[in-house]
């Protein structure tokens, strides 16, 4: 449960440490505040903790700009309009209590934010880029984010540009407010040249640049506009219901209402063909035979263990454990990713151990290169990888179906149309397995682990469950 109206005081103990100037001590205390308090108001997904949220990060947003070295976070909030805290938490309750507005039909350029997360830019930041590109054909598209995000989330296009911009996901929460800045200043450099306000919009797919929607990017008399803001937020049974990426979409299609051509709708995962043809190549080279059972497979979880099935954060946990020993039983053969970082790369080193150990054969892909382990007569029941995100996504495109946690694995199957079984576990909210469902045209199977906790006998339930799923999407 989230707390409804946390006394101020519980904000100030953990914006002492956030703002310490000691670099170490200000992540840790970010890190914090937002796992503690900011991050799960906006898992819930309801609009009442939105708004708590919002006033929350607006009295941080007021502690931060008194900083010597925010000077230019301050005078930035000053050139739109914002000059104190009543004039956040304003303006966030007037968007809010906005309709959709129609997009107007004169657009020259769109500046699309980035969500900054890979997953959460296939989901939802892709399909707004190619809705704009396949509805404005006049209309050039800037992505505001990661140059490797922008190439897998859009196709080449001549009206498809990168302006690359950075923000520190684990950086203190000075880095993270003055990243507003940075977009701020490339909003007001790409609205030079051109002749009319509305020639150029933003559309905000609800960007961690923007702190939840908080900090605008224009002066009050041109956002009306000029800013599209998309709010992931619920009220009511039947949004409830929904997926974050169906919600998007009835969203753009309203704000679109006024152009004659249909926005796409689900994400999609472009790959170069030097990409593809090397992982064809790699996985033809293991003689798999004729038909082979390809199961794409990420037990990684973006560096938050509690999304894991484990008991006492084990590397290896009874649930993944079997989850990786009973498909190759039957035949298949996984395509494992060694995830992110130490921690699950070692997980994952431990798994492909014991699957030798099973008497199957294994095989390792490291650095563009194929490798095995043993006398290469056993047939290959696992294959590690370890390397880039678009290598894995290949691999993946030559699977039958992919199993994994909530993470971005699950994002990359359903851009790719992947049949997928993922599994949800260490969310407070109810609604956040359905909003975070994949998109995607193929079969989807969400298994929820609830809170736990997970003995051997409630992995082994779970195991049971994805496993059954698995196999009847086979």
């Amino acid at each position: 449960m989230t707390p409804r109206f946390p006394a101020w005081e519980i904000l100030d103990s953990y914006l002492g440490p956030a703002l310490s100037s000691d670099p170490g001590r200000a992540r840790t205390g970010t890190r914090r505040l937002f796992r503690d308090l900011i991050e799960p108001l906006g898992d819930s997904f309801l609009v009442r903790d939105r708004r708590l949220q919002q006033q929350l990060l607006a009295r941080i947003v007021t502690r931060v700009r008194r900083l010597p070295e925010a000077q230019s976070f301050h005078e930035g909030l000053d050139r739109v309009g914002l000059e104190d805290e009543d004039a956040v938490v304003d303006r966030a309750r007037r968007l809010a209590g906005m309709k959709t507005p129609a997009l107007p039909r004169r657009v020259k350029r769109v500046l699309v934010p980035s969500r900054v997360t890979l997953g959460a830019d296939l989901l939802l930041a892709g399909p707004i880029v190619r809705t704009c590109l396949d509805a404005l054909p006049n209309a050039e598209i800037v992505f505001l984010g990661s140059r490797k995000n922008a190439r897998l989330i859009a196709p080449d296009s001549s009206r498809f540009r990168i302006r690359e911009l950075s923000y520190p996901r684990r950086g203190s929460l000075l880095e993270r407010m003055l990243a507003w800045v940075d977009v701020a200043a490339a909003v007001s450099e790409e609205t030079l040249g051109l002749s009319a306000d509305r020639d150029l919009i933003v559309i905000n797919p609800d960007s961690r640049f923007l702190q939840s929607g908080l900090l605008p990017l224009f002066p009050p008399g041109r956002e009306a506009g000029s800013y599209f803001g998309w709010d992931p937020s619920v009220s009511g049974k039947e949004t409830e219901e929904r997926s974050q990426l169906e919600d998007l979409n009835r969203w753009l299609r309203e704000m679109f209402r006024s152009h004659p051509r249909n926005p796409l709708r689900g994400p999609s995962l472009h790959l170069e063909h030097s990409v593809r043809r090397r992982a064809q190549e790699m996985m033809a080279s293991l003689n798999l035979g004729r038909d082979p059972v390809l199961v794409g497979m990420n037990l990684g979880v973006g560096g938050n263990p509690d999304k894991r099935i484990h008991r006492n954060r084990e590397t290896v946990s009874d649930f993944e454990r079997l989850l990786v020993t009973g498909l190759p039983d039957q035949g298949a053969t996984l395509v494992l990713d060694a995830g992110m970082g130490r921690d699950e790369l070692e997980q994952a080193r431990q798994l492909y151990r014991e699957i030798g150990e099973r008497g199957h054969g294994t095989a390792r892909i490291e650095g563009g290169r194929l490798l095995r382990d043993d006398p290469g007569t056993l047939p290959v029941r696992l294959v590690l990888f370890q390397g880039p995100v678009d290598e894995f996504g290949a691999l993946l495109e030559q699977c039958r179906i992919y199993v994994g946690y909530d993470s971005l694995g699950q994002h990359l199957a359903g851009a790719l149309n992947l049949d997928l079984v993922t599994v949800f576990g260490g969310h407070a909210s109810p609604l956040f397995a359905r909003r975070w469902k994949p998109g995607g045209s193929g079969r989807i199977r969400v298994i929820e682990s609830g809170p736990g906790p997970f003995d051997t006998r409630r992995q082994s339930e779970l195991a049971g469950k994805v496993l059954a799923e698995a196999r009847s999407l086979l």
